[in-house]
């Protein structure tokens, strides 16, 4: 599925969506960042019906760690 990402951590993220996931739920997460694809294993923590899930990175490997890192250090307000 292709969302939409509101918040991004090196920890997680939040996803907005309609159709929610259960809390839990395993994930392969892909994020298209800048013409980077930066892979994680994440896992469901929040669900907020028709609205979205927080995911929480439960793997992330250090070469896309680095990239998530540069990317947010380039976007903070």
């Amino acid at each position: 599925m292709r969302m939409t990402t509101d918040e991004i951590s090196l920890c997680g993220c939040y996803i907005e969506t309609m159709f929610t996931m259960e809390v839990g739920t395993k994930l392969a997460v892909v994020l298209s960042v800048e013409e980077q694809n930066i892979r994680a294993k994440g896992v469901v923590v929040t669900k907020y019906p028709q609205v979205g899930n927080g995911i929480d990175f439960v793997e992330l490997s250090k070469d896309d760690g680095s990239k998530l890192s540069e990317f947010i250090s380039e976007h903070q307000p």
